[in-house]
């Protein structure tokens, strides 16, 4: 009996002693995961706005072109933004880039 007594009052002491260790660990436990579950709600409404937004712009545009393709000018705009890619590839004269380079006179305070 004595045996049997210290067995059961052993084994309390080790419930209560456990439960008091891991009561916090589970309490951290539960604020971590309330905290990511916010900031995953946060992040799928950012998601959803800047959907939305892209989507509404792509919209725009494809409106913007269909009126500018009834109006004739869709052709235009593209061959001026293809002449304008043209030109900013085409490399620099060598004396557009030597005057670039060429020094600049001293100021007349030092001469």
């Amino acid at each position: 009996m004595v045996l049997l007594d210290f067995s059961v009052g052993v084994q309390t002491q080790i419930s209560e002693r456990r439960r008091s260790l891991i009561q916090p660990i589970d309490e951290q436990e539960a604020y971590v995961l309330d905290q990511l579950r916010t900031t995953y709600a946060d992040l799928q409404r950012g998601a959803a706005a800047i959907k939305a937004h892209l989507a509404s712009v792509a919209k725009l545009v494809e409106q913007r072109d269909t009126v500018l393709e009834k109006l004739g000018v869709l052709e235009k705009q593209k061959q001026i933004v293809t002449a304008a890619i043209t030109l900013n590839e085409v490399p620099l004269r060598p004396s557009t880039v030597r005057n670039r380079h060429r020094r600049v006179s001293p100021p007349l305070w030092r001469a």
